[in-house]
């Protein structure tokens, strides 16, 4: 709380000829791009915290204007199902992931032959449901573990509130790559590949170099995976992500240069715009955001998007 009041309500900031504040941008780990002087990149958003609401309506867009957010829906995700080559795993980022393995875990049948609309209205009355049961959230935290190579004794000591030891979390994971055994064969091809080449690529052709994938373990006697083991797993989707994110950007560039697109933060862009011209606004970034990907042999992210006076999202409305 203490770093979160410094930097947004404390920071010493220098307001542009405009009379707004502009940080500084920079890329980080993985191709992503930061922000600094203020870090609007850590912008509190969790649904549910009373301070991340009372922070985020301190954004408000000028007189007669709105802000307007398009945002990857599960790009990360989405990605992982991509490289696995898991087309179910593929659908279900599109629809919700996170609600889908909440569901199974609740014992609740989900059939995947059902078509899109019908499959993503029974994942939305799921969703709603494991929302008020805070398995939502646990959940979110098992995809994203298990995805990105975190230990069932890490995630049991991050989270101490969804995961109550270590054996509790380790059933999460066992539970998840029972459900989509096609991930944890890409993670442990990555992770060979990784080993015998000592880098890894992208198909943008970005590359990582890594050193410590594996090393013997003289307590095991035998290989385990070394301190770039998780780096190795994260790095294509993250990677990939932020260059379909950087893709956008350059598709709507025009609206960088005329003032309209204001922030790249995370997997969305955030643009202020005159209130009388939202909807044209909005269709122009779908299109690009949702083009075709030719180094991913055509697929297609899909976006959310939310409009409104405050940067508040449960307070904007859908587009």
């Amino acid at each position: 709380m203490q770093k979160i009041t410094s930097t947004y309500t404390q920071g010493d900031y220098v307001p542009g000829p405009d009379g707004l504040v502009h940080p500084s941008f920079f890329f980080q780990d993985m191709g992503r791009i930061g922000t600094d002087k203020p870090n609007l990149q850590n912008i509190p958003k969790r649904e549910g915290l009373e301070y991340a609401t009372a922070i985020r309506r301190c954004f408000v867009a000028p007189k007669g204007c709105v802000f307007l957010e398009f945002d990857y829906s599960g790009i990360e995700a989405l990605l992982v199902g991509w490289l696995a080559g898991d087309g179910d795993y593929i659908r279900l980022a599109k629809l919700g992931v996170h609600t889908f393995v909440a569901a199974r875990r609740a014992g609740i049948r989900v059939d995947l032959s059902l078509p899109d609309e019908q499959l993503r209205g029974l994942l939305g009355a799921a969703k709603k449901e494991a929302k008020r049961t805070g398995q939502y959230d646990k959940m979110k935290r098992v995809v994203h573990g298990c995805n990105y190579l975190l230990g069932a004794r890490t995630m049991s000591l991050l989270f101490p509130e969804e995961f109550g030891s270590q054996r509790e979390a380790q059933a999460e994971q066992d539970f998840y790559f029972g459900l989509f055994p096609k991930v944890g064969t890409w993670q442990d091809a990555v992770i060979s590949e990784a080993e015998r080449r000592h880098y890894l690529m992208t198909p943008f052709g970005d590359i990582l170099w890594l050193w410590d994938v594996k090393h013997w373990s003289g307590k095991e006697q035998k290989k385990v995976n070394g301190r770039d083991a998780p780096r190795a797993v994260a790095f294509k989707p993250q990677c990939m992500a932020s260059r379909v994110l950087k893709r956008s950007l350059l598709g709507l560039r025009h609206r960088a240069v005329d003032g309209t697109l204001r922030l790249p933060i995370h997997d969305a862009l955030v643009f202020i715009v005159r209130e009388e011209v939202v909807h044209e606004l909005a269709a122009e970034v779908r299109a690009v955001m949702t083009a075709p990907i030719e180094q991913l042999g055509g697929l297609s992210v899909d976006v959310a998007g939310h409009w409104g006076p405050v940067w508040v999202e449960e307070e904007m409305e859908e587009i």
